[in-house]
C-alpha cells in the first residue's frame, strides 16, 4: 500500500490488520520505521501498490518464500 496524503505520503509498507473502526496497521518498508511498531493510517489516505518483479520475502525481508 501508499500512503497518498497526511505526514506520511509516499510512504509505502504491508497492512498487518484492519480495525473495526475501518484503520490500517501498516508495517512500514522505510528502513528507519521497519523495526517500530505498526502505525495506524486511515484507509482513505491508502491505495494498493505493487512492486513489479519483487517476491513478498523480498519486499519484506522474510524468507518466506526460500
Amino acid at each position: 500500500m501508499l500512503v497518498t496524503e497526511g505526514d506520511l505520503k509516499n510512504l509505502d509498507g504491508v497492512v498487518v490488520s484492519v480495525n473495526e473502526e475501518g484503520k490500517l496497521m501498516v508495517k512500514a518498508s522505510l528502513a528507519e520505521l521497519a523495526g517500530n511498531a505498526p502505525l495506524t493510517i486511515d484507509a482513505q489516505h491508502v491505495v494498493k501498490f505493487f512492486q513489479v518483479g519483487l517476491r513478498q520475502c523480498d519486499a519484506c525481508c522474510v524468507s518466506c518464500c526460500a
